[in-house]
């Protein structure tokens, strides 16, 4: 292994917060197993990997949206999606993507741009039409070329969540009260993000959340950018 983390130790890391905080609701989604190592073995060995790190805890495939209060009662709590069909098919407890998971992406580094592309996703969303269980809104901000030529030194994926894309969904979401943003909403650096105020929460926080202090924060774009790109491809399991 080059760069990344074994999936064996980002799976210990939720299954040791699952034990801390039971009720919570946890989505794990594995997207494109592109890899030529992707063989059948290696298959199976990530549908035992899976099982066996959330066993019982795992709430199985169905064409209903889960009932939150009903995942809690029974302890199966977790939902893990995985985008193949060969692993989909071999155990009922672990979700296709497909048809399942809508993913929304506006891939823009500017926050107007941004904003505009995921209103138009919640008027889908909110349609008659949508038949995904899960519809995924993205508040994620993506580097493009200019942005790193202009921004090679100083510019780094946690300032444009922190700067930029982050303090501007308090404006997204009071422009959209009363109204979903989607059933998964996803965020660069929670911690550095109005995000309890978004929910309306944040009388219920004692304390708030502690920064990021990973070195990968503060690295130059380029540098966090590849690490980034390699910990994706390269981590086996």
């Amino acid at each position: 292994m080059l760069f990344g983390f074994p999936i064996q130790d980002i799976l210990k890391q939720i299954q040791d917060f699952i034990k801390t905080n039971p009720s919570e609701i946890i989505v794990i989604e594995m997207r494109e197993l592109l890899s030529a190592s992707v063989t059948a073995q290696k298959k199976q060995e990530l549908t035992q990997i899976i099982l066996d790190f959330f066993g019982s805890a795992l709430y199985p495939v169905t064409n209903a949206l889960p009932a939150i209060g009903e995942m809690q009662a029974a302890g199966t709590t977790v939902i893990v999606a995985v985008q193949d069909g060969d692993i989909n098919s071999s155990s009922d407890l672990i979700w296709p993507t497909s048809g399942k998971i809508r993913d929304t992406f506006a891939n823009t580094v500017d926050v107007q741009e941004m904003s505009e592309y995921n209103q138009e996703r919640l008027a889908e969303f909110n349609s008659n039409g949508n038949q995904f269980l899960f519809n995924k809104l993205s508040w994620i901000l993506t580097p493009n070329t200019d942005y790193l030529k202009d921004s090679l030194l100083r510019g780094s994926i946690f300032n444009l969540a922190k700067e930029d894309a982050n303090p501007g969904l308090i404006g997204f979401a009071a422009n959209n009260d009363g109204v979903q943003l989607g059933n998964i909403l996803i965020i660069d650096y929670v911690e550095q993000s109005p995000i309890f105020d978004v929910l309306g929460l944040s009388s219920s926080s004692s304390e708030p959340f502690v920064p990021d202090s990973s070195p990968a924060s503060t690295l130059p774009l380029c540098m966090a950018l590849s690490l980034g790109i390699l910990s994706c491809i390269l981590a086996p399991w």
